[in-house]
């Protein structure tokens, strides 16, 4: 290894490219923090000797290393090693649903603390502008000037002192007296990252602990590691396999291990400083990758992510980054356990994994994992509020474990140090429910509130300064567009670099007084300007359409099909017409964003099978079969030449009951598995009284218990006792007709997962309750996925309806030949002798249905 000295000359000795650009652009003093005096052994110590293991056995390039940096900037267009977690499939809620009872018991008290930073060295009266990343220390430079020196109870520039910390913690709980959990959630340790080591950074972490547990002595404190815990400060490294990595290669090797480049010594601690509050079982995946799980109570877990492992400065990412230590399939297991028993989940971390700080690939799996719906309403995840120092929440014990209502408690510093002798006077800075005008703390009421404070000037402002604690610096400046972009986005961004809903509020905020820009046709982002749908009017057919909209939906779509087909066409990327393909929805208003989202998603294999193969004449065409006001020309006719038509015989009514038939029909059934008794009846969205959009705040009636008039589809009791009701009024049933969609309305949410276990469910309930009866079932427009869409059979991609064929050929088998089960093979249509003299066909006649896009 050069030795400092060597290092400087050789560079010095340089005239090169990098030479100049560091004279050419390296930062003034004022700017940024100078780390001049720190000195080139002290850096070297902090990270250099995994930094060389690293560089010593990676195949880096220079885009690897300045792409992971700055990720958020897509430096050189790197981008990074794609793996994925396996996620089991979800699974239906099968069988009756009991109704909800609405009796909740006492909500829970949680308390949440983060990022305390104590600096052991904090000293009052010491230079508070010392030139150095951490000020008011012991050693801090001296001051200049006299007005520089730290207040007693800390300082802007500087980290907090003990005697701080303890004052909060005993006024938290004089304040809370009846906290049931703790949530710690990281970076105890200062900011004097230059002068991190193991000895010292343990003392700080057993010193902070031990006064927790002194001052909560009966309550549970979760703790969770922050990134300035380790030292160097945010390498992160675990012990565990991985499973798609050869058995030799762990994260890091075992030469790290031997090397003493981890952290093993920081879980090794965090286990035995933990234990005081969690099981035995809990602390093996805490002392080899510092996460863990625990049940809190009945049916309620906590789930401890060492989220850091994520965080782009982890510079082991560089040296593995899929999966590391399997964090993430070891999170997949436990929630699938958790599933399996019906236990709610808190999921615990420092790093937001939605945040920009989070290595796209970690974020992107972590979110797959969240979005996988039966899992979705069950967690709640407790996001790390960089700024406050403590928050208050209220959660419900019972079913749900939903977060009922957050407070936050601040002090002015400032008033504070001039009252030096007093304590910090701590005050509810707000409560969320009440300051943000919203009546729940579910999705959809903060979705509403986003889009408020994106059009009402003063909610924002509101929040600009709850953001920023109402600190002197900004009570009296106002957010700008930057700023508000900036706030808004980091609400609704729930992946790294996914800013599709972050755009998505821009387009609405765009469409409404002014052209619409970010459109490869002027005429599309005129249209858009002019004719994006009110709210009222989604959902409307659009020949039922009002003026101005019922004239201008040929040249809408016309215009629409161009600007998708021409932005595929340049790079045949999928990622991009589903891109514009929302955009279009959201911005037109044709639906909410989250089932404009869904519905894309569930038409984009149908949409670029299509413009891979669709002719130009057809694509054109694209607008007049779905909108019969734009004219859609395709001839075509068949031979129905069958030789003579026989003499029309008039039936005669039979005199006997006995020569009569008994023939139930049965339709539109439209069974939701994910029915929610207690629902919501109108929740905006095309089909409502589902779990996911939970219950109603507002003081609307709730969903029934066999079903609701308003948005929603027949719950799982309801079909069972129709069927049952019709069974016991007709004693005599000859034959049952059942002409299709079983399938629910939540065509943005289908997949063949789904409809398989719903279409399977019907049939099985039809076979269990009429018995020996033959049942004649149809294919309705709502079994396939994406609905409506029956593919030829030539079509042999992701888009085929083979599945389905195959499917209901083996469900109807009890009732068909083995002639019937071919052509239902080839098509879903068939025909029957029921009985000398009489026939039945069945139609799958959805093939020709206006909306049926693969025709």
């Amino acid at each position: 290894m050069l030795e400092d000295t060597e290092v400087c000359s050789r560079y010095r000795s340089q005239d090169n490219t990098l030479s100049k650009l560091v004279k050419r652009y390296s930062m003034p003093a004022e700017i940024t923090t100078d780390y001049r005096e720190l000195g080139p052994r002290t850096i070297r110590s902090l990270c250099i000797n995994s930094l060389i293991f690293i560089f010593e056995n990676s195949k880096l390039t220079p885009w690897k290393v300045c792409g992971q940096l700055f990720q958020s900037n897509d430096c050189f267009g790197y981008k990074p090693d794609e793996w994925s977690v396996d996620i089991p499939p979800r699974k239906s809620l099968a069988g009756e649903q009991k109704p909800v009872h609405q009796t909740r018991s006492k909500p829970l008290t949680v308390l949440q603390v983060t990022d305390i930073h104590h600096d052991p060295k904090y000293a009052p009266g010491t230079n508070t502008h010392c030139g150095e990343p951490l000020c008011c220390r012991k050693d801090s430079p001296a001051s200049q000037t006299e007005n520089n020196g730290a207040g007693y109870w800390s300082d802007y520039q500087c980290d907090l002192p003990f005697h701080f910390v303890d004052k909060m913690l005993r006024e938290i709980i004089h304040k809370h007296p009846n906290i049931d959990y703790v949530y710690m959630t990281g970076d105890i340790v200062d900011h004097a990252i230059w002068q991190t080591s193991p000895e010292s950074n343990s003392k700080v972490i057993i010193q902070v602990t031990k006064l927790f547990q002194k001052v909560f002595p009966n309550t549970p404190v979760y703790f969770a590691l922050g990134n300035h815990e380790p030292s160097p400060i945010n390498l992160f490294t675990s012990v565990n396999f991985l499973s798609f990595f050869s058995p030799q290669r762990r994260f890091p090797p075992q030469e790290v291990w031997s090397n003493n480049l981890t952290v093993e010594w920081l879980y090794k601690l965090s286990a035995d400083l933990w234990s005081h509050w969690l099981p035995q079982n809990s602390l093996s995946t805490l002392e080899s990758g510092g996460y863990y799980t625990t049940l809190v109570r009945k049916n309620f877990r906590i789930v401890v992510l060492n989220s850091n492992i994520c965080y782009f400065f982890n510079f082991w990412l560089l040296y593995n980054s899929r999966d590391p230590g399997g964090q993430l399939a070891w999170l997949v297991k436990v929630l699938s356990k958790a599933e399996k028993k019906k236990e709610k989940v808190h999921i615990l971390g420092h790093i937001y994994p939605g945040g920009e700080d989070c290595q796209h690939v970690w974020s992107r799996e972590f979110r797959r994992i969240m979005d996988r719906r039966v899992l979705r309403h069950t967690l709640s995840i407790v996001e790390v509020d960089i700024v406050t120092v403590f928050i208050a929440c209220k959660c419900h014990d019972g079913q749900r474990q939903n977060v009922v209502d957050t407070e936050s408690w601040v002090y002015n510093l400032t008033e504070a140090n001039q009252n030096s002798n007093h304590a910090p006077k701590w005050f509810k800075l707000y409560s969320f429910k009440k300051d943000y005008h919203v009546s729940s703390l579910k999705p959809q009421d903060l979705d509403k509130m986003v889009h408020k404070m994106d059009k009402e000037d003063y909610l924002l402002q509101k929040h600009h300064r709850f953001y920023h604690k109402n600190s002197d610096s900004v009570v009296n400046t106002k957010c700008d567009n930057k700023c508000k972009k900036k706030l808004l986005c980091s609400i609704v961004t729930s992946q790294s670099k996914d800013l599709l809903h972050c755009d998505g509020i821009k387009r609405k905020r765009a469409s409404k007084g002014h052209l619409v820009q970010g459109y490869h046709t002027d005429r599309l982002g005129q249209l858009v300007n002019e004719y994006s749908l009110p709210r009222y009017l989604q959902g409307v057919e659009p020949e039922l359409l009002p003026e101005p909209y019922d004239d201008i939906t040929c040249i809408l779509c016309g215009a629409a099909v161009v600007e998708v087909l021409d932005i595929y066409n340049q790079n045949k990327s999928a990622d991009a017409l589903r891109s514009v393909a929302v955009q279009l929805c959201v911005t037109f208003n044709l639906a909410s964003e989250d089932v404009c989202i869904g519905i894309i998603n569930v038409h984009l294999a149908e949409a670029v099978y299509l413009a891979n193969h669709a002719d130009d004449a057809s694509k054109k065409q694209l607008c007049g079969l779905y909108l019969s006001s734009c004219g859609f020309v395709d001839e075509w006719t068949i031979d129905v030449d069958l030789g003579t038509k026989p003499d029309i015989v008039t039936p005669t009514v039979p005199d006997s009951p006995s020569d009569t038939m008994t023939i139930v029909h049965v339709t539109d059934m439209h069974y939701d598995p994910t029915y929610l008794v207690g629902g919501r009846g109108d929740c905006g969205e095309p089909t409502c009284c589902r779990e996911e959009q939970g219950t109603p705040t507002d003081g609307t009636i709730a969903a029934g218990y066999w079903g609701d008039y308003r948005h929603c589809d027949t719950p799982a009791q309801a079909v069972n006792d129709t069927l049952v009701h019709i069974k016991q009024q007709h004693q005599r049933i000859d034959y049952v007709y059942m002409t299709g969609d079983f399938v629910d309305h939540g065509v943005w949410e289908t997949s063949q997962e789904n409809n398989t276990k719903t279409i399977t469910a019907v049939v099985n309930a039809v076979k269990e309750t009429f018995g020996d009866v033959p049942v004649i079932f149809t294919l309705g427009n709502h079994e396939p996925t994406p609905v409506n869409q029956y593919a030829p059979l030539d079509v042999d991609d992701d888009v085929s309806s083979k599945w389905l064929y195959e499917l209901v050929a083996e469900l109807w088998s009890p009732y068909v030949t083995d002639e019937a089960k071919q052509t239902i093979l080839q098509g879903g249509f068939y025909t029957l002798l029921l009985r000398p003299g009489f026939r039945v066909i069945i139609l799958n006649n959805v093939v020709g249905y206006k909306s049926n896009l693969l025709v």
